[in-house]
């Protein structure tokens, strides 16, 4: 349903507030009332202790579940695959605990039922993913622990999109030479220089032209990263680096060594993009750059 609510906006367009709130209310409402009927059901017949009890427990699992598919199977497990098999055991233990409270035929009936279902909804994921990408040739999907990362071609152009969003494309000559040149002849010499962001990803041949010791490309998505750079990578270069690293924390411990830092990452829309435009981030790039260093970064803006 929210994918097929996102048909509804032009492509590449950010929702403004209030469409993000009447969205979000429209298509929440369905499972929140249908949980909390059930919820109103169940404890219906019970005590105020029994109704306590299960708000903590079901909180409690909530909180496990999200911890354990955080750090244990995003990004190696499909996201629909997890609730269609989790949903399937919740229903298996259910119905052995009330076997015998209910009619065995009813209840391998409501069984099948779910089953049916759940598989419907795994095939309709998979079809509706690729609502996303309307006009585009989907050539490679993955679902790393930070995004869902998809190559798509037009017309000759393979076509990076991130979470939704177009990250860069090539080949895009135009464009690489608009994230690399500006800021690295503004510099007599940049001899080392650090990469982060799929743009710089997709650009990093450029900046070989001004003959480089060392480029330092990071990114703590490591599926990402071997996707896009398996784009442009078409031989080692013995001057280039990659480095699964979040790229703050690979800057505090690069402190005063690099003459340029091209941040290529897109426009803050999201907490995860924003932590590499704040003050912070730009204090420790300061750190990090060697004596008339340069920081390159961009914001989008009307012409």
């Amino acid at each position: 349903l929210a994918r097929a609510a996102a048909r509804a906006l032009a492509p590449g367009v950010v929702p403004g507030l209030f469409s993000i709130i009447c969205f979000s209310a429209a298509l929440t409402a369905p499972a929140g009332l249908a949980a909390g009927w059930f919820s109103a059901s169940a404890m219906g017949s019970g005590s105020d202790r029994d109704s306590v009890s299960f708000y903590i427990f079901e909180a409690f699992g909530a909180c496990l579940g999200g911890l354990a598919y955080t750090f244990l199977l995003a990004g190696k497990a499909p996201a629909m695959g997890v609730v269609v098999v989790s949903g399937m055991v919740l229903m298996l233990v259910e119905a052995g605990l009330r076997w015998n409270a209910e009619p065995a035929r009813r209840r391998l009936l409501l069984l099948v039922a779910v089953g049916v279902v759940l598989a419907g909804c795994r095939h309709a994921d998979q079809e509706s993913r690729l609502w996303a990408y309307r006009g585009l040739q989907v050539k490679q999907e993955v679902e790393t622990p930070y995004a869902r990362v998809a190559v798509a071609g037009l017309k000759g152009v393979d076509i990076v999109v991130e979470s939704g969003f177009v990250a860069g494309q090539t080949p895009d000559p135009a464009t690489d030479e608009e994230s690399v040149h500006p800021a690295l002849l503004s510099h007599a010499q940049p001899e080392r220089i650090l990469v982060m962001g799929t743009a710089g990803m997709l650009a990093w041949r450029e900046a070989l032209k001004h003959k480089p010791v060392l480029i330092d490309i990071v990114d703590a998505d490591a599926q990402k990263t071997e996707l896009v750079m398996g784009l442009v990578l078409a031989k080692q270069s013995r001057e280039v680096r990659v480095h699964e690293d979040d790229p703050r924390r690979f800057l505090r411990r690069s402190r005063g060594g690099y003459d340029a830092i091209l941040q290529t990452v897109p426009e803050p829309v999201n907490a995860a993009a924003n932590r590499l435009f704040t003050e912070g981030f730009f204090r420790e790039a300061r750190s990090a750059l060697r004596r008339g260093g340069v920081l390159a970064f961009s914001i989008p803006s009307s012409e």
